[in-house]
C-alpha cells in the first residue's frame, strides 16, 4: 500500500502512465484484485518473470553500469532506479532523484518496498473489495461510541517486541479504563497468544476479527486487510513501535495514534 500509494502521487504530480508490477510472494500470497477496488489511473499488473533481470541503473563500477544499461535496454527500460528509504544499499536514490529522473527517461522502472514523495495522505482513495468491506462494516457496527485500536505485532518484528512489549499495552489499557469504564478496545495482533492474554485479562472489552494468521495463504492476506480497516475505524489506536501496520492504519481515516513504548507509559506513571 505504501508504494501504491506513491505511484498515485506520481501519477498525480507528473501525469504519466504508471503500472504497478505486483509480485505474490511468500509474504504476501494474493492478487491484487482479491483486496482492492481498482485505482484511478493505475494499472495493476501481476509481476512478469522478466522483471527479476532489470538492475539499477545507478552502479558502483563503470562496467557494472555498462552491463546493466545494455540489460535494462533489451527489456524495454531507460532508466532503474532502485530505492531502499532505509539507506543501507549501495544502489540507494534520493526522493528527488526519483521524481527528476521519471520526468526525463520515458520507460522508469522503479523498484522498492518503501514510501517515497510527499507524505500527503491518499490512503483513503483504496477500497477494499465488496466482499471484504461487508466483513469490516459488520465488524464495526459492533463498536461502542469509545472504541480504542490496539496493534501489537509479534511474530518477527523485532523492534516491536523489544520496544512495545504486552506491558505497556497493559497501562494504556487500563488508563483508558479509568478514564470511562465504557472503553472497549479492537485488538489487531499476527500472535494468537497475545490475542488470548489480552482476552483473559480483559474479557468482552476485546474485539478481534477472526482469522487466519498466515501471510503465505490468500486468506489469511484478505484478513490481514480486513483487520488493517477495522483498526483504522477506532476513535485512536495504540500502535507498536516502528510499525508499517500500526501507521498506515492511522492514516487511512487520519485517526490519532500513540505507539505504545517503554519509554512513553514510564513517563504517564512519573
Amino acid at each position: 500500500m505504501r508504494v501504491i500509494a506513491s505511484c498515485i502521487r506520481l501519477n498525480s504530480k507528473l501525469n504519466k502512465e504508471v503500472t504497478i508490477a505486483w509480485q505474490q510472494v511468500a509474504e504476501l500470497n494474493c492478487p491484487y484484485e482479491d483486496l482492492f477496488m481498482p485505482l484511478p489511473g493505475l494499472n495493476v499488473i501481476n509481476k512478469p518473470g522478466f522483471y527479476a533481470w532489470i538492475k539499477a541503473t545507478q552502479q558502483s563500477n563503470a562496467l557494472k553500469k555498462v552491463s546493466a544499461a545494455v540489460i535494462n535496454s533489451l527489456l524495454g527500460i531507460d532508466y532503474c532506479i532502485k530505492f531502499n528509504p532505509l539507506g543501507n544499499e549501495v544502489h540507494k536514490e534520493s526522493e528527488a532523484a526519483i521524481f527528476e529522473n521519471v520526468a526525463r527517461y520515458k520507460n522508469i522502472y522503479i523498484k522498492t518496498c518503501g514510501e517515497f514523495g510527499e507524505k500527503d495522505d491518499v490512503y483513503q482513495l483504496f477500497r477494499p473489495i465488496e466482499e471484504l468491506q461487508q466483513r469490516i462494516d459488520e465488524r464495526v457496527s459492533r463498536y461502542s461510541a469509545n472504541t480504542i485500536g490496539l496493534h501489537i505485532r509479534r511474530s518477527d518484528h523485532r523492534d516491536a517486541i523489544a520496544n512495545s512489549p504486552l506491558e505497556s499495552f497493559f497501562i494504556l489499557i487500563d488508563q483508558e479504563i479509568a478514564r470511562s469504564s465504557e472503553t472497549t478496545f479492537y485488538l489487531s495482533t499476527d500472535d494468537h497468544t497475545t490475542e488470548l492474554q489480552l482476552k483473559q485479562k480483559y474479557g468482552k472489552r476485546i474485539m478481534t476479527y477472526e482469522k487466519d494468521f498466515s501471510r503465505n495463504s490468500s486468506q489469511g492476506i484478505k484478513d490481514a486487510l480486513v483487520d488493517l480497516y477495522c483498526l483504522a475505524n477506532t476513535r485512536k489506536i495504540y500502535g507498536s513501535f516502528n510499525s508499517s501496520f500500526s501507521d498506515i492504519a492511522s492514516r487511512i481515516y487520519g485517526i490519532e495514534i500513540e505507539f505504545a513504548t517503554r519509554k512513553s507509559t514510564t513517563s504517564q506513571l512519573v
